[in-house]
């Protein structure tokens, strides 16, 4: 992995900046409240309320930075890993932009909007050294792990379609 925790956090502190503030950054910040070793050093929202109104959500961040532009904050605050939470066709530009600069990604799905985005993730991740983890955080829900289970017992028969609408939040 890259040296990329060159912050003012300590060696064994990881920073984060989290950019996007919808919903699902919401999750994203109440795991960082509960994880020792993250800092979380800035959200990102182009709109500056959202931001505000995620730091307020949970108790410990009053004083994160906030910024409107992604590339700003990455480039001040050098982190070690960046949290894309945005609209999932903005993902790749963060993303890339993220790994240029040496930071690990936890990025939410889908990586990227074409099978060619997502190779290009990989070999950027492979020559920057950095890890880039895809959040997949229905999988091991009990809801899907009960599915899966009927599913390999035989229980359900043959699947034909299935279509998941699924609230976030």
């Amino acid at each position: 992995m890259a040296d990329n925790t060159n912050t003012t956090s300590t060696s064994s502190t990881l920073s984060v900046v989290l950019i996007g503030c919808g919903r699902v950054a919401e999750k994203h910040l109440k795991a960082i409240s509960k994880l020792k070793g993250l800092e979380l050093k800035a959200v990102v929202d182009v709109n500056p309320d959202s931001a505000k109104r995620l730091l307020g959500s949970v108790k410990g961040f009053a004083n994160v930075k906030t910024f409107t532009d992604y590339k700003a904050a990455i480039d001040e605050i050098k982190p070690s890993i960046v949290s894309v939470t945005v609209p999932s066709g903005l993902h790749f530009q963060i993303a890339k932009y993220a790994m240029e600069h040496g930071s690990n990604l936890l990025l939410e799905k889908p990586a990227g909007a074409t099978p060619e985005e997502c190779a290009a993730i990989e070999k950027a991740a492979n020559e920057k050294g950095v890890h880039v983890i895809i959040c997949h955080v229905l999988r091991y829900t009990p809801f899907f792990t009960l599915i899966k289970k009927l599913l390999d017992e035989g229980r359900v028969g043959k699947i034909m379609n299935v279509v998941h609408i699924e609230a976030v939040g």
